[in-house]
């Protein structure tokens, strides 16, 4: 049992490698190509407008964390360095801001229904090996729960993430300065208040999934997305489950 433990785990990780490198570096190019549209070029020039995920990886966001839940047979998780964006630079730096800070977010969505329309391909198109067929079933699965989770906890109206800024720029300036100030610590608190949010938003979804978080049972899938697996099966599609291990049945 723990070899095939071990196997399922080797096999999960495999298949969330590609679409959790690509969200999180995408979700950090898109602020970047963002906030060049819009004149500041701060990303550009420090070499962060690249979709090379070595230029974006953080050690605990974007390896630490999504190996540790992995092996717990969890829901994939985890965050890259943001882009340095000097909102000075920004033509318009307060209607601007909002867009840039956007960007990530809406590009993990976008994200989300590649996979989603590559996932609906892989259940419709014959395939010669049933493992094959299942490792992309979980790499897709895997792609649409990671962007959905990421572009919601990132829209959370809590200063430094996305939502805060966009917050941010949405109300008055007297009520943006306040916002401003958790925003400015240090790199360190940063992480670290970054780190907590991510814990807490895992906690509540799997606290909203119930017991059969795993997949299978009633529960099916990790809150928010048990809409999405709902609807493959009223469209008549199989549902799969992208975390094998230990999985409940009924």
């Amino acid at each position: 049992m723990a070899d095939m433990d071990v196997a399922a785990t080797n096999q999960l990780l495999s298949a969330a490698v590609l679409p959790v490198l690509f969200a999180i570096t995408l979700h950090e190019v898109s602020h970047g190509w963002a906030a060049r549209r819009f004149g500041d070029r701060t990303a550009e020039l420090l070499g962060r407008l690249t979709l090379n995920p070595v230029r974006h990886i953080d050690p605990v966001g974007s390896v630490a964390v999504p190996l540790v839940l992995a092996f717990l047979n969890l829901p994939p998780f985890g965050w890259a360095k943001p882009v340095p964006v000097n909102p000075r630079n920004l033509r318009k730096p307060k209607q601007h801001m909002v867009l840039v800070a956007a960007a990530g977010p809406a590009s993990n969505f976008a994200m989300a229904l590649f996979w989603a329309i590559g996932f609906a391909v892989v259940l419709q198109v014959p395939m010669a090996g049933l493992g094959v067929r299942q490792f992309l079933l979980s790499m897709t699965q895997i792609g649409i729960y990671f962007n959905v989770l990421l572009a919601i906890f990132n829209l959370m109206p809590i200063p430094p993430l996305d939502g805060g800024r966009v917050l941010r720029g949405l109300v008055p300036e007297a009520l943006g300065r306040k916002l401003d100030a958790p925003a400015q610590g240090s790199a360190a608190r940063r992480s670290l208040a970054a780190a907590a949010a991510a814990a807490l938003a895992v906690h509540l979804a799997l606290a909203a999934g119930g017991p059969n978080f795993r997949c299978g049972g009633r529960g099916g899938v990790v809150f928010p997305l048990r809409a999405a697996s709902l609807m493959f099966e009223e469209l008549g599609l199989q549902r799969t489950c992208p975390w094998p291990l230990n999985t409940p049945n009924g």
